[in-house]
């Protein structure tokens, strides 16, 4: 089914009313420290997961324009990625949780 131009125009609009929500919300609701954390190690999570289902999807087109190399490079470094992704977020909810007490 193809979109037409005022389709995606419409769910970007309907996506995009979250923010301004969530900004009404925050200046409504003082919520806890521990309610703020979790909310924030959630969407962090979604985020990482997001990232980590979206770079393998690009091996195969990867492969194809630039050969085996891509294919290899895209293996072998998805160890690494993960590591430093998990480092990193291990870090800031760290500072979080500091920083909630």
């Amino acid at each position: 089914m193809p979109i037409s131009g005022l389709s995606a125009f419409g769910w970007g609009c309907l996506s995009a009313v979250s923010l301004p929500l969530g900004a009404w919300a925050g200046l409504r609701w003082s919520p806890q420290s521990k309610v703020v954390s979790t909310l924030m190690a959630y969407g962090a999570g979604a985020l990482l997961f997001a990232l980590t289902i979206e770079l393998p999807g690009k091996l195969p087109e990867l492969t194809e324009q630039f050969g085996k190399t891509a294919l290899v490079a895209g293996i072998c470094g998805a160890p690494g990625r993960s590591i430093v992704g998990m480092a990193t977020l291990s870090g800031f909810l760290t500072a979080l949780v500091i920083a909630s007490v």
